[in-house]
């Protein structure tokens, strides 16, 4: 499944590459003033230091941002067939390095030819970049705004939360009605569970092309005071939970995306599923902080179960 924002960042790394790509092939880098102009599509081993480095800064550019377009035709086929996991983090932060590095190669040549010039140009004839340089340079703008989103991506997924999850944001509610318990009873000594869920039970409807399927529950907290909660799975092979922990004000639902990644792992499926919903009290630390030695204040565990769609 492939969301809008991963398909918006497809856009500002394609059009930055057209940018990109139409700078440096086109013959306007320098305009002097009788209008002549010229590129740096050849290089002449005649020229100075200067424009070589220049030019060959631009082309590594324009090599980076050609992987990098690559680099995201790749993500989107990943996500597309497995969903969105921890391993397409690592592709996120390639993107944002090389985005980066485009960045860097194009300042550096833009200043290099700028300073240099200025101080070419004189009383009989003066030189300035054309509309080939100012091209690269809007496109190095969107690589700089693509590294921004990809960071934020990379954020997002790092604090266990897809891009793609269509995770509603918290909400109020006065009657709000509660599933009940499960056929899976609380171990001997577990508190109860004093939240509610909408569901007590997860069903994945799995189609024949294997494409991930997701659930949506609904967590909702009738208590006086913010907690916080935690989902945990049997298999971290087969399902993500999205967001995996969080907080949740009193009397207000938090939505929680629960995925299935549809494959053909007949190991992990011979084993009988749940997903585990726990909660404690809020102390002002992050979820993450909070649950690293908090011990739970109540538990309740949802069975898992996989039907054919038709």
């Amino acid at each position: 499944m492939v969301d809008r924002n991963l398909l918006i960042l497809g856009v500002f790394i394609f059009i930055g590459f057209v940018l990109n790509t139409v700078g440096v092939f086109t013959s306007y880098w320098a305009v002097d003033s009788f209008g002549f102009h010229g590129g740096i599509t050849h290089i002449n081993q005649y020229a100075e230091t200067w424009f070589l480095a220049a030019t060959i800064f631009m082309y590594l550019s324009f090599l980076q941002f050609a992987f990098t377009f690559l680099i995201y035709l790749y993500t989107v086929f990943v996500v597309y067939r497995n969903g969105y996991s921890r391993s397409v983090r690592k592709w996120f932060k390639l993107m944002t390095n090389n985005s980066g590095t485009i960045v860097i190669f194009t300042v550096i040549a833009l200043i290099l030819m700028g300073v240099n010039f200025s101080k070419a140009s004189d009383s009989t004839d003066t030189f300035s970049l054309g509309y080939s340089a100012w091209l690269s340079c809007a496109a190095a703008v969107l690589s700089l705004v693509t590294k921004m989103v990809e960071r934020n991506s990379q954020n997002v997924l790092a604090g266990g939360t897809s891009l793609g999850a269509a995770v509603a944001p918290p909400q109020a509610h006065t009657n709000f009605v509660d599933a009940g318990t499960t056929s899976l009873m609380n171990k001997p000594g577990e508190p109860p569970f004093r939240l509610a869920l909408n569901t007590n039970k997860i069903e994945f409807k799995c189609t024949e092309d294997r494409k991930p399927s997701s659930v949506f529950v609904k967590l909702f907290n009738p208590t006086n005071e913010t907690v916080s909660f935690k989902v945990r799975c049997t298999s971290a092979d087969i399902f993500r939970v999205q967001p995996p922990l969080g907080f949740v004000k009193s009397n207000e639902t938090v939505s929680i995306v629960i995925w299935y990644q549809n494959q053909d792992k007949k190991d992990a499926m011979s084993k009988c599923h749940y997903f585990a919903f726990y909660h404690t009290h809020s102390d002002g630390r992050t979820a993450r902080e909070l649950w690293a030695n908090s011990k739970a204040e109540g538990v309740r565990r949802l069975p898992a179960s996989f039907i054919s769609a038709k």
